[in-house]
């Protein structure tokens, strides 16, 4: 925690008001970089877990040219009409801004995490005082209580007055907590960073703060700080979920997806899933595009692991990044009726492409018939032929035996191919049931394992031997 006198030294000579935004950038900044634009972009959208900087602009060709020589976000394009930059981590802020030649965009890589969504934010996270040492349950028995019901019903602002009761004469250590959780979702992060100092480092609440202090000003050893052994629930999952996000932000993909897939495999403790599904589709996504074999591996395992708790993705992205690992691994039925269950979310643009992987992996696999059915599919939807070339012959990878099963855990095989089966009732409804069966015509999901369902295979360590070559399945077929 290297930063902490630092960060005092300036709250000592900064007013904590939420507008003194130029101190906060320097405190909690590892890098800021500047860029000049030919104009100003109309919005600016960041996706942490795509490391995705998206610009809405007027000229984006011209807007994408003068954005190529980025260090945090080294490649750019231009995509369905707007400035996509793609960064080499997720832990990336964007904003506009104003430089002497014009408009700018400020790009920033932040000591600790960046705030993306609401339940990044503490405050958003309940404890009841029942489990807390609180007092009794909500409407609550002691200031302290009462103030954490009050922010369990978004009355922040009520909730002020009581925390400073506790101060004084209560728990002062969790009232210290609450005050810098409401400042930081004021957009005050110096006074939040305060506030979480006054909570001190020793008990639950000070092991708490330790970990707001890291998400806003880095830490180093990320697991000894975001440690949810002993910890109460709901609390115990938040700890894990943070722990996966402040992982896979910085870089760390696949110790990251090594921690959520142990918690997720924890059968005895409350769905991990659930309460944040971003963070596991994100670490889910990060690991799946993972370079390395074996982290790749463990981004499956992950992905298998939320649907089960969450049902089936609707994020075509996720589902590709799936599909392609699992090909990749030798199994391109498992894959091919993966990426089949994305075609109602794709986009128009993009479905020739997507059919024509879907029906490449079939012909993979050896199922030409589903193949078949993808063409017609694809003729009635686009007008127009795929171009699938023969794929070549592939060698099952003998360490994915088990994804069939784990699959079958997630979704009933007949009913993966759901847009399929509504094609195949516009083309010939009998042609439908004699293909995929006619379970897939009335296109049931099943989302609980079988009684017989194998249990998930132990991932691979990050540190253990490459695993041997395997044939990959190309990822165009064009």
């Amino acid at each position: 925690m290297g930063l902490s006198l630092l960060a005092l030294a300036v709250l000592a000579a900064t007013p904590k008001a939420p507008s003194d935004s130029e101190s906060a950038l320097v405190v909690f900044t590892d890098t800021i970089e500047r860029l000049p634009l030919p104009t100003a972009p109309a919005a600016i959208d960041v996706d942490v877990w795509k490391r995705e900087v998206r610009l809405t602009v007027a000229k984006p060709a011209l807007v994408a040219k003068a954005l190529r020589g980025s260090r945090i976000c080294p490649k750019v394009n231009v995509r369905d009409g707007r400035v996509v930059l793609h960064c080499r981590i997720g832990a990336v802020e964007a904003r506009p801004g104003v430089g002497r030649s014009g408009p700018q965009l400020a790009l920033s890589v932040p000591r600790g995490l960046p705030r993306d969504d609401r339940q990044s934010l503490g405050a958003t996270w309940h404890y009841p005082p029942e489990r807390f040492s609180l007092g009794g349950p909500c409407p609550g028995t002691t200031p302290e209580g009462r103030a954490e019901c009050l922010l369990a019903t978004g009355r922040p602002d009520d909730a002020v007055p009581l925390l400073r009761e506790a101060l004084q004469h209560g728990n002062a250590d969790f009232a210290a907590l609450r005050l810098g959780d409401i400042a930081l979702a004021k957009g005050d992060v110096l006074g939040a960073l305060a506030s979480y100092q006054a909570a001190g480092r020793k008990d639950l609440y000070g092991r708490i703060a330790l970990m707001r202090v890291c998400e806003l000003a880095g830490c180093q050893r990320e697991e000894l700080v975001f440690d949810s052994a002993r910890l109460p629930e709901p609390l115990g999952t938040e700890v894990d979920l943070r722990l996966a996000r402040a992982l896979a932000l910085r870089g760390q993909e696949g110790r990251a997806a090594l921690a959520l897939h142990r918690r997720l495999m924890d059968r005895e403790r409350p769905p991990v899933c659930p309460p944040w599904p971003q963070v596991c589709a994100g670490v889910a996504l990060s690991a799946l595009r993972h370079e390395d074999d074996q982290v790749q591996a463990l981004g499956l395992e992950v992905f298998l692991g939320m649907q089960r708790e969450l049902g089936l993705s609707s994020d075509p992205e996720l589902l590709r990044a799936a599909s392609d690992v699992a090909a990749h691994f030798g199994a391109p039925g498992f894959a091919a009726n993966l990426l089949a269950t994305a075609t109602p979310h794709v986009l128009p643009s993009r479905l020739g492409e997507h059919l024509a992987r879907v029906a490449f992996l079939y012909e993979a696999a050896g199922d030409s018939l589903r193949a078949d059915v993808v063409r017609a599919y694809a003729k009635t939807r686009l007008s127009r032929p795929l171009n699938v070339k023969p794929p070549p012959p592939s060698r099952p990878d003998l360490r994915t035996d088990g994804l069939a099963t784990k699959m079958d855990a997630v979704l009933d095989e007949a009913g993966a191919a759901l847009e399929l089966a509504d094609a195949l009732a516009v083309t010939s409804r009998s042609r439908a049931s004699a293909v995929l069966g006619a379970a897939a015509v009335a296109m049931p999901v099943a989302v609980d394992s079988p009684p017989d369902a194998a249990p998930a295979a132990r991932p691979p360590s990050p540190d253990a031997a490459p695993p041997p070559p395997r044939a990959h399945t190309p990822a165009s077929e064009n």
